[in-house]
C-alpha cells in the first residue's frame, strides 16, 4: 500500500462518515497525534517519534473504527541519504464503558512503509528504494472527554503481532495475563497520544 493509497483511504472513510445518516450514538472525529515507537536497546537502536493524524468513526457507544497515518523523515549527517517512514494503521476500537474516561481495547492491521532516498550534492533525490512490512497490532488505551466535542486519548500498541509459535529473530513474547501461554509474539511496541475533535 502506497502513501497515496493510505491518504485516499483516510479521505474515503471521512467521506463515508460525513455522508452517513445521523444517529444518536454515531460520531465522526479527526485530530492530530504523536507516536513514540520503542527502540531496540540490545541493538542500540533509539526510540523514534512520529507526527501524524487519525480519524475515528464511532458507529455505536461501544464500537469504533480508527484510521491513522504518521510520518517521519531523517537525513544522514553527510546529507546523501534520507529515510522516510509512513506507517498506516487501521484499527477496531472496543470501548469497555462510555463515560468521561472511556477505556478501550484495539486491534487491527498496520502497513509500515520506508522510503530510502539517495540524494545528490544539491539535495535532489536520485534514486529511491521502498520497503514495506504488514502485520497485526493490538493494544489498549483510554479516551478522556474534555468538552462535548473534544477528547484526548492515549494508548499502547504491540506491533507486528504473530500468533502461534513464531520464532522470528527479534520477536518478543507478550507476557500479559491470560496471553503469556498462547505463544503470541510481537516485534516492537508504541505509545500514541493525541486529540480528537468530534462532529
Amino acid at each position: 500500500m502506497s502513501r497515496r493509497f493510505a491518504l485516499v483511504s483516510l479521505l474515503a472513510l471521512a467521506g463515508v462518515a460525513a455522508a452517513a445518516p445521523p444517529a444518536a450514538a454515531q460520531a465522526f472525529g479527526i485530530g492530530p497525534r504523536l507516536s513514540f515507537v520503542r527502540g531496540d536497546l540490545p541493538a542500540d537502536i533509539p526510540s523514534t517519534r512520529f507526527a501524524g493524524g487519525a480519524i475515528r468513526l464511532l458507529s455505536s457507544p461501544h464500537v469504533g473504527i480508527e484510521a491513522a497515518l504518521d510520518h517521519r523523515s531523517e537525513t544522514s549527517d553527510d546529507q546523501l541519504t534520507r529515510l522516510r517512514q509512513t506507517p498506516f494503521q487501521g484499527s477496531l476500537l472496543l470501548f469497555v464503558v462510555r463515560s468521561t474516561l472511556s477505556p478501550y481495547l484495539l486491534g487491527g492491521i498496520g502497513i509500515y512503509t520506508e522510503f530510502h532516498d539517495v540524494l545528490d550534492a544539491n539535495g535532489v533525490v536520485s534514486t529511491t528504494t521502498t520497503e514495506r512490512t504488514t502485520g497485526w497490532h493490538f493494544g489498549f488505551g483510554s479516551e478522556l472527554r474534555l468538552a462535548r466535542h473534544v477528547s484526548a486519548f492515549a494508548d499502547y500498541r504491540y506491533r507486528l503481532v504473530k500468533f502461534g509459535d513464531a520464532d522470528d529473530e527479534g520477536n518478543e513474547p507478550i507476557n500479559l495475563p491470560g496471553l503469556k501461554n498462547l505463544g503470541i509474539t510481537h516485534h516492537g511496541s508504541m505509545w500514541t497520544a493525541g486529540a480528537m475533535f468530534y462532529f
